[in-house]
């Protein structure tokens, strides 16, 4: 809230002082445009986004990687709507425009590749955006290297679509990768962590694996009790599957 009240601040003083058109002006439009989406407010964020989109456009023309990066943050906000024939487009676009200005080997393009990734896997196309995740991973190794968040954020959304695939041998060897890597780089108790621990027992029971599940979803809701409290959304989460996986195994 406070975020979004500096930034309309900021974005009237910039209209008054620089104009419109100003790259200020413009900045400030798009960042609100995330803070509104942040917080749930799609339809306004979505036309935030648009109104910061056509001023980059005008004022720094279509392939800058300003007016990219703006596409690129339109097509998130209308995939949040369930627009996805329209997020698809506009990711597909952006990508297209990155890979012309910067190339593919550049965290951006990745990140757009896995954007894309994401608004097919929102379709039901799991193969296509597995495909996608797939790409953005390769890149993400040659990049900044296997233990950097990116790399296995992006790991772990790939697991997410071979687990939907019914894949489950290959999700099981990607989200224990993603688990032990977290554990080394941060730390058993950090938040990214429990959440690709929490995800890897979901695979394993997947696989009727039960016991092992329930230990390793027993450790998660431990540590996020500890954390965050009872009431902790992901505490809930843990717990929930945690007492209905022991209801089955009586």
């Amino acid at each position: 809230k406070e975020a979004e009240a500096m930034l309309r601040r900021a974005i009237k003083g910039y209209e008054k002082t620089v104009g419109e058109e100003h790259l200020d002006t413009l900045n400030s439009i798009n960042q609100l445009g995330s803070v509104l989406e942040s917080q749930g407010k799609y339809k306004e964020a979505e036309a935030m986004q648009r109104r910061a989109l056509e001023g980059y456009k005008k004022v720094s023309g279509e392939e800058h990687p300003d007016t990219l990066a703006g596409v690129s943050l339109l097509g998130s906000v209308l995939e949040r709507q369930g627009k996805y024939k329209e997020a698809e487009a506009m990711q597909r676009k952006a990508l297209e425009g990155y890979e012309k200005v910067v190339g593919v080997e550049n965290l951006q393009t990745l990140a757009i590749i896995g954007q894309l990734g994401s608004v097919l896997q929102s379709q039901g196309n799991y193969k296509e955006g597995g495909a996608m995740y797939r790409r953005a991973l390769e890149g993400y190794d040659k990049v900044v290297g296997e233990e950097h968040p990116d790399t296995l954020s992006c790991m772990a959304n790939l697991a997410i679509s071979l687990w939907s695939q019914r894949q489950w041998k290959e999700a099981e060897d990607m989200e224990r990768q993603v688990m032990e890597t977290r554990k080394k780089v941060s730390g058993l108790a950090h938040p990214a962590t429990l959440t690709a621990m929490h995800n890897f027992a979901f695979t394993l029971k997947s696989q009727s694996r039960n016991k092992e599940a329930i230990a390793l979803m027993e450790t998660c809701f431990q540590l996020r009790e500890r954390d965050l409290g009872h009431h902790h959304p992901v505490t809930e989460a843990s717990r929930d599957a945690l007492n209905m996986w022991r209801m089955e195994n009586i």
